[in-house]
This record gives C-alpha cells, structure tokens and sequence, in this order.
C-alpha cells in the first residue's frame, strides 16, 4: 500500500510539473508569436529582394512596394536592395526607404502613439551592417539618412535616442 500511494505521489508530481510547463508554453506563445513572424517576414523580403535582383523585370517598383508593405520586417531588405548593382533596383529602393523615413516623421509629429525609434532603429542598424555594399553614390546616400536619423534623435526622449 505504501509503495502504490508514494507511486502515485510521484505521477501526481509529474503530472503538476507537466501542466506548469503546458500553461507556462500557452502563455509565452503569443509574446513568441510576433518574433517568430517578424523573422518569417525579413527571410521572405529577402528571399523577395534576391529574386528580384536575379530577373529582368519591368515592375521592379512594383515588387519593391509590395516588399514595403511587410512592414518593419523589411527594411532591412530593403536596403539590401538600395545596395544592388543594378541602378534601378538601387534607386527605386532608396526613393521607396526615404519615403518610409518621412511618413514615420510624419507618424511620429502628429501620432502621440506612434513610436519612432523601432523603425528608425531598424533603418540604422542595418545601414550599419551594409554600408560596405554601397557604391559611391549609395554611400551618399547613405550618409544623408544617417544625418537625417542623427537629427531625429536629438528630438527623441533619452531613452529612445541612446538606441537610435
């Protein structure tokens, strides 16, 4: 009798340890969710922007405007294909990636609730990790959205501004 109750102790325990673990999984799965998605989107943008920068295509802007509309997931692509070889595909990126620059300060000057400082983050970092890939005139280019960023975070709370 004594080993069959210790037994059951011992699957009750298991079962409560197993329960936690299943509530504590259900409860993170949606904080997980937005991440797991936002990683799913930058691959997809970039997988976008590397066929795009493979094919002859007359819709060029067409299919960069519709790897904007991902969202901050793809800026990132989007600068990558600001850096191409190919002169309309860099352009037509760089034009869509200052456009989004002045609708987020646009955004930012007339929605108290909109936040800034994570897209132009994500603008920063990844100028940051792809300047080398600029040819000269993407460099300028580049160098002017670093000021107009430096600029906006001297209008930005401390706390936003050490990010950007």
């Amino acid at each position: 009798m004594e080993v069959a109750t210790s037994q059951l102790r011992a699957l009750l325990a298991r079962l409560t340890i197993l329960v936690g673990l299943v509530v504590v999984m259900l409860s993170a799965a949606p904080l997980l969710w937005s991440q797991v998605s936002d990683w799913q989107e930058r691959k997809l943008a970039k997988r976008l922007v590397a066929k795009l920068q493979q094919t002859d295509s007359a819709n060029i802007r067409t299919a960069l405007r519709q790897i904007a509309s991902l969202g901050d997931p793809a800026i990132e692509a989007l600068v990558i294909a600001a850096t191409s070889a190919r002169a309309d595909i860099a352009l037509a990126a760089r034009e869509i990636v200052s456009e989004k620059l002045a609708a987020w300060k646009s955004l930012h000057d007339t929605d108290e609730a909109f936040s800034i400082s994570v897209p132009a983050v994500l603008l920063a970092e990844a100028l940051a990790n792809h300047i080398d890939e600029f040819g000269p005139l993407g460099q300028q280019w580049s160098i002017k959205l670093a000021v107009e960023l430096a600029d906006l975070a001297a209008e930005l709370s401390p706390a936003d501004a050490v990010l950007l």
